[in-house]
Parts: C-alpha cells; sequence; structure tokens
C-alpha cells in the first residue's frame, strides 16, 4: 500500500468530530459555562481538557478544611485565589505553587508579620491584594504593612483590620506601587506611632526598620479611587479650628494624590470620626471629582 492511499483510505471525520476538534470553538464557549458545564467539556479530548482546566481553575475560593489535593495537577492555571479561615499551612503550600497568581484574598482571624512577608515573597507579581483580619488579636496589632511595597505591579489593595496602621506605611506603599490605582482601607485607626508599647517590646524585631515618608517631591498619578470602611479616628482630638484641626491621615495622605477621582467613606450616622475639617480639606484636595452623598439609616456614605 503505497503512502498516498493510506491517506485516502483513513476514516473521514464527521461533521461533530471535526467541530468538536476545533479549539477556537472552546475558546469562546468556555466563559458562559458554569464549572459543572466546563467539567463536561473536558471529558470531551485532550484539546478541550486542556482549555477547561484553564477556565476552571483560573478563580478558586477555600473555606476551612477544605481540601486541596485536587488541584496538585493544575497550579499552573491559577491566577485568583480567595481564603476564608484556612490554616496558614495550606495558604503557604497553594502560594508556593501558584507561579501566575495574580489576586489573593485572605480571611482569617489574624496574621504574622512573618507571614505577610511569605505573601509578598512567594507572589511578587500579585496586581490585587485583599486583607481581612476578622479578630483583635496582638499578632495583627503593630503590624508594619509597609513591605507590601514591594509588590511593585499592585493595580488594587484592600486592608481592613481592627488594628493601628501607621500613616508612614501606607503613604511608602502609594509612592512604591506606580501602577495602584484603588486603596480601601476597613476599621483601621491610622497613626503616626504605634501606641501599644508592651508589643512593640515584645515584636521589638519586627519593628526595628519602620519606614519614614519624605513629605517633599513626590506624588502618586495612578491612585484614582480610596475608600474608608467605618475607620476609627476616634483617638485624634483636634486643638484648633485651623489647619491643625485636620486629622494627620487626611492631611499628609491628600497631598501626594493629585489624581483622585472617588472617595468614600462609610461610617454609623452617629460616628464622629471625621470632623468638617476633615471633609473640607479632602474636598479642596480633591477638585477633580464633584461631590455627591448617599446617606442611608444605618450607613452613611459620602462619595466624590
Amino acid at each position: 500500500m503505497s503512502k498516498d492511499s493510506s491517506v485516502e483510505d483513513a476514516p473521514a471525520m464527521t461533521p461533530q468530530a471535526r467541530v468538536l476538534s476545533m479549539p477556537e470553538l472552546a475558546y469562546v464557549i468556555s466563559p458562559y459555562l458554569a464549572r459543572n458545564d466546563i467539567c463536561a467539556m473536558m471529558n470531551i479530548n485532550r484539546t478541550w481538557m486542556e482549555l477547561g482546566s484553564f477556565y476552571l481553575y483560573e478563580n478558586l475560593t477555600f473555606r476551612g478544611d477544605q481540601s486541596i489535593f485536587y488541584i496538585s495537577k493544575r497550579y499552573q492555571y491559577i491566577k485568583s485565589l480567595d481564603f476564608k479561615y484556612v490554616g496558614w499551612n495550606r495558604v503557604e503550600s497553594l502560594l508556593g505553587n501558584c507561579i501566575n497568581l495574580r489576586s489573593l484574598t485572605f480571611s482569617y482571624r489574624t496574621l504574622r508579620f512573618s507571614e505577610l512577608q511569605e505573601i509578598v515573597g512567594l507572589a511578587p507579581r500579585l496586581q490585587d491584594l485583599h486583607i481581612t483580619l476578622c479578630h483583635y488579636n496582638t499578632e495583627s496589632v503593630c503590624l508594619p504593612i509597609s513591605i507590601v511595597a514591594r509588590l511593585t505591579d499592585l493595580r488594587e489593595l484592600e486592608w481592613e483590620s481592627l488594628s493601628e496602621i501607621r500613616v508612614d506605611d501606607v503613604l511608602f506603599i502609594v509612592k512604591s506601587c506606580p501602577y495602584l490605582h484603588t486603596l480601601i482601607l476597613g476599621a483601621i485607626t491610622p497613626v503616626e506611632r504605634f501606641s501599644n508599647i508592651g508589643v512593640m517590646r515584645s515584636r521589638a524585631a519586627d519593628l526595628k526598620d519602620l519606614v519614614r515618608v519624605d513629605e517633599s517631591g513626590w506624588a502618586s498619578m495612578s491612585l484614582q479611587s480610596l475608600t474608608f470602611n467605618y475607620p476609627r479616628l476616634e483617638g485624634w482630638y483636634p486643638s484648633s479650628n485651623g489647619p491643625d484641626s485636620v486629622h494627620p491621615f487626611i492631611r499628609r495622605f491628600f497631598r501626594h494624590v493629585p489624581n483622585l477621582r472617588k472617595i468614600g467613606i462609610s461610617c454609623q450616622p452617629s460616628d464622629k470620626s471625621f470632623q468638617a475639617a476633615d471633609f473640607d480639606y479632602m474636598r479642596a484636595s480633591s477638585p477633580l471629582a464633584e461631590a455627591t452623598k448617599r446617606p442611608s439609616k444605618q450607613i452613611f456614605t459620602a462619595w466624590w
């Protein structure tokens, strides 16, 4: 039998098989399929298996003791991870293998400084970082978050914790991340210096190299959105009605964000954290955005 005759004798593909052998078709329909449908699609052939894996494992959420064994050979597809009350050992094992990770959400009771260092070291290409610490804990008190500034590809940062956050740490992140366009701060107490002397002494090694940001000669041209969710500014008591009556965080932060388009503040109607001088200073510092307000019975939100 000649080479030409063997080709001629090969069975012709049915129209259905020809359609299912087209990877372009899988690319088109996969984004619109539910997870169960993608799982079924992956049983068609190797082409659909590979393309289905890309969409099935791209965004994953883990809760509690949920198993991570089933993704042991799919790390390269993962771009977004959401951990809700997952122990650090399991978080660490995943971060160390997901080389294409771009988004991380971490919700837990606490976060040690060493663990924050590992997040930055194991996922240096993060573009979105969302940290929610749900309980007041000494491990999260006096946490210097300036190390997040090493994530130079960062686009969106959300930090929510019942603890003090240094103004210099926030400014250092804004200054060092040239693509950062969204900053969300929740339940924090912004301070010039940590107030818990006992914790500072016990964690002196973590706090020995606190950053100080030069106030002159720089501005973040990328930051366009700032959100405060239930900030705690109660420890600040202005001594006058002049410029010094503006909270130090507001006064220092708004000097460096000329392109800010949106400012959101959510708090209880009875919350006295923000004074009239703070609002006036924010409005004057953000002339590019129009001021609007959206009050409700339980939550007061101000947007510019």
